[in-house]
């Protein structure tokens, strides 16, 4: 689909000029019905287009976070198990097990919330050998909290993306509307003024350099009775 700005733009560019050569009583013009459809549907559009990119940020923020909790989970059990490795030394193969020395720290949420929560009954078990080497128990303790955090993000960011995913459907839909009303009236612009070229270039129909890069959209000047 064309870039949301363009069609946007578009949308706004054929609404002043529709308004501009309405019909009236005893003079040709675009009817009164296609200039309401196009502001209504121009409207819908802008919303849903702010209301797709405010999700699109919303899904971005989380999954930030959810690094975030991740690479601190990642260091947190990285640490525990260093703890284990200076008190008991590599050679322990029996503790080296029970601490998980050797798996390898997978980048995953569920794995990550497993292996924290497991991570903590058996640092808190061996509490007394790993305070010799910088682990505390508050330390121990945020292993759960890391665990339920992380769990916690994860299921937002979840959320977040289906969000993105209907409201991302609900601005094609509504661009989509957009664009053919927009098509619509240009099409009666064509027949009404097809021996007038300025009217026909306000619509953009003659004129207007394909692919022209266009400002940015601005608000539709606004309709005086």
């Amino acid at each position: 689909m064309e870039q949301m700005d363009e069609i946007l733009q578009q949308g706004i560019i054929t609404l002043t000029a529709a308004r501009k050569h309405a019909a009236s009583d005893g003079t040709d013009g675009i009817a009164d019905g296609q200039i309401k459809t196009l502001e209504g549907q121009l409207g819908e559009a802008g919303l849903k287009n702010n209301e797709q990119q405010a999700a699109v940020q919303k899904a971005a923020g989380l999954t930030q976070q959810q690094n975030e909790k991740m690479a601190d989970s990642t260091a947190a059990i990285k640490r525990i198990r260093e703890a284990a490795k200076g008190e008991y030394g590599e050679e322990n193969k029996a503790l080296m097990k029970e601490f998980h020395v050797g798996d390898a720290v997978t980048h995953s949420v569920k794995k990550l919330t497993t292996e924290l929560t497991y991570l903590q009954g058996v640092a808190q078990t061996h509490n007394v050998d790993l305070a010799k080497h910088g682990i505390r128990d508050v330390e121990i303790q945020g292993l759960g909290a890391l665990a339920s955090s992380l769990s916690g993000i994860d299921a937002e960011q979840e959320i977040a993306k289906k969000q993105q995913k209907a409201k991302t459907s609900e601005r094609d839909a509504a661009m989509k509307a957009l664009r053919r009303t927009i098509a619509r009236v240009r099409h009666s612009a064509k027949s009404i003024f097809a021996d007038d070229p300025t009217v026909l270039a306000e619509f953009e129909l003659i004129g207007r350099a394909k692919g022209a890069k266009q400002p940015p959209p601005t608000p539709p000047p606004t309709q005086t009775k």
